[in-house]
């Protein structure tokens, strides 16, 4: 089998869509629980439409099913960190399902969640089904191979009709093998893009809601030039003193560079030492470091409340007029004051038009650790509006689901809210709370709290962040080329296994459109992998690449590698299952380290059960995006 493995070593090389023939193709199986049994496999609707019922219902899903009471009289366990009163709206949003299904969803969580649940997984007796406030916990458990991707058995277009894109994005984490999977659903979340501001005083004033950053300084100045403090900011709180500062990083983060430096960023890939984080902190800087734009000056950040920052906004006249927090700061608001009069809120505005209208959020993923078909219909039902319907009528949290609508908010707050979050281009999740405990928990709030009282310059406390950053945790850099050899190599990867010999002498057959010269350009790329490795790369590709293609894979005797200049033609054999996703056995965050995101991401089209998977790995490309000009007469 040595021409199998040397077909691997060079797809992580080239760029390439690796094609087998279906009949070599072992079938695909639903990912299996690791405390329970496999779970059935759907049955064929029966052809009654389900009861009607006020959630949205997958055709011949597992939710439909239930409803047509096939898990009727079952169990789910649910574990997670409510207490009152956001345990009593989750059974709000539960009972509908229950009414619907017979099935029982049994709430077992408090505070000790977290302590609780790695007692359980560590006996071989998980919940169900468990509620992450914070995704990274979660990715420890999907390293461990301890959770069950959804995507194994609900569609990604389902998905996809359900939520933006980019809550799907931020469920994407690691498995045992390193591989890409969904590690849950999103259900509710609280936004965090907000500032709050004295309505009644703030009309009499005359003030404007700015609506991009420049116009929010020229606001922060005016209101110094009248002779008040724009903003109330405090960032004290205890052992965690430091992370409202981590929020604002965050938000500039969004505002200042790409979504791919964010997530690199969280991921560690991007060191904190970075010119992108520098400039992030820098510019929420502009502010906070400007003592007549800061009730109490610079000085009473650090030692200021974060609870109590907001309330001299509440006095007459207000002493701060400006307040950005998550719409859980309502809560510290003095009692009685009333949204829409006392006090109102305005979207943080972009910085550069570039990156859109980002909108930074924290909210809670539902993660699934058995496989079983009433688990699957649960699993289903969180990704409804429906299923954060408690929250939704009663206030304190919004869905996450692009389906919810206006109707569905019983407080004019919220409703407001999912207004604004309705028009983000882009969502990403509290940065520290999906970076290592030592960091996101530790020295960003150290680090942060220290620039910010003037104990430590910015280069200094960003340098100390990075250097805090644990070993063997995501965030190492790439590995390079070594002196012997021209390319880089992943560390116990097939290519570094063909380096060493262990495929010489095998062939692997690569078909494409490639004719002279480009032909002649392949043969010259190739010759380092051929001369570090001893295998053979056959070369047969012409203009009539894809007709013999399609001849070939029909036939069940296709090349081991194909390059598509067109994509799109990769797809119809990915849904016919001929394509091996290159993340079955080569990590994601090797992928992450080699290319922008956004080549990633092109990759990206349905396997012949309609889930994710990549299709190949991008090679050399051509840039379109250009105007050309006659540059002497210019």
């Amino acid at each position: 089998m040595k021409t199998k493995r040397s077909f691997w070593a060079l797809i992580a090389l080239l760029l390439v869509l690796t094609v087998v023939a279906a009949a070599c193709r072992p079938a695909d199986t639903p990912t299996e629980a690791p405390t329970e049994p496999a779970a059935q496999q759907p049955t064929e609707p029966s052809g009654e439409p389900p009861m009607e019922v006020a959630f949205a219902v997958r055709p011949g899903g597992f939710l439909e099913q239930a409803v047509n009471g096939d898990f009727a009289g079952t169990t789910v366990t649910v574990d997670g960190p409510f207490t009152d009163p956001d345990d009593i709206r989750f059974f709000e949003s539960m009972e509908a399902f229950e009414e619907a299904t017979g099935i029982t969803v049994n709430y077992i969580g408090d505070k000790e969640f977290e302590a609780r649940l790695a007692i359980s997984v560590d006996a071989g007796d998980p919940p169900d089904i468990a509620d992450f406030p914070q995704p990274g916990a979660a990715a420890t458990y999907a390293r461990q191979g301890r959770l069950v991707d959804p995507t194994t058995w609900m569609p990604l277009d389902w998905l996809q009709q359900q939520y933006n894109q980019s809550w799907i994005d931020m469920t994407r984490m690691a498995d045992a093998d390193g591989n890409a999977m969904l590690g849950g659903v999103f259900h509710r979340f609280n936004g965090k893009s907000l500032v709050w501001y004295p309505k009644a005083s703030w009309d009499a004033a005359g003030y404007t809601i700015p609506e991009t950053w420049d116009e929010l300084l020229e606001l922060t100045q005016l209101i110094a030039d009248d002779g008040d403090t724009a903003w109330c900011i405090g960032i004290e709180s205890g052992a965690a003193t430091g992370w409202a500062a981590t929020d604002w990083t965050e938000e500039m983060m969004l505002r200042t560079t790409s979504l791919e430096n964010y997530d690199a960023w969280v991921a560690g890939t991007l060191n904190f030492a970075s010119p992108e984080v520098k400039n992030a902190v820098e510019t929420w800087s502009e502010i906070w470091f400007e003592p007549d734009y800061v009730f109490g000056g610079t000085d009473a950040i650090v030692s200021t409340f974060f609870g109590d920052s907001p309330a001299p906004m509440f006095e007459d006249p207000p002493k701060c007029w400006m307040h950005k927090q998550g719409n859980f700061i309502t809560g510290f608001f003095p009692e009685g004051a009333q949204a829409g009069v006392d006090y109102d809120f305005f979207y943080l505005p972009p910085v550069d038009d570039a990156y859109g209208r980002p909108f930074l959020v924290a909210g809670d993923m539902m993660s699934m650790f058995n496989d079983r078909p009433e688990v699957r219909a649960l699993m289903e039902y969180f990704t409804t509006p429906q299923s954060a319907s408690g929250w939704l009528q009663n206030g304190g949290a919004l869905a996450a689901h692009q389906t919810a609508t206006p109707d569905m908010y019983g407080v004019d707050l919220e409703r407001g809210i999912a207004e604004l979050v309705s028009q983000a281009t882009s969502f990403r999740f509290d940065g520290s709370d999906l970076m290592p405990a030592e960091v996101g928990a530790g020295s960003f709030w150290t680090g942060m709290t220290d620039y910010v009282s003037g104990l430590s310059d910015l280069d200094t406390a960003l340098a100390e962040i990075d250097a805090s950053w644990p070993e063997g945790v995501a965030g190492q850099p790439p590995p390079e080329a070594g002196p012997d050899m021209p390319f880089a190599m992943r560390p116990g990867g097939f290519l570094e296994q063909a380096v060493n010999g262990d495929f010489a002498g095998t062939t692997v057959t690569v078909d494409g459109p490639f004719t002279d010269p480009d032909d002649i350009r392949f043969f010259e790329s190739i010759e380092a992998f051929e001369e570090a490795t001893g295998i053979t790369v056959n070369y047969i590709g012409d203009k009539e690449f894809e007709a013999r293609l399609s001849i070939a894979v029909d036939a069940g005797d296709p090349p081991d590698i194909a390059d598509f200049p067109q994509p799109g033609a990769a797809a119809t054999f990915a849904r016919q299952g001929h394509i091996v996703d290159p993340t079955t056995w080569m990590p994601l965050d090797w992928l992450q380290q080699q290319y922008n995101q956004s080549w990633i991401d092109m990759t990206r089209m349905a396997d012949a059960d309609g889930n994710a998977m990549l299709g190949g790995v991008f090679h050399r490309f051509n840039g379109k995006s250009l105007v050309w000009y006659p540059k002497a007469s210019w």
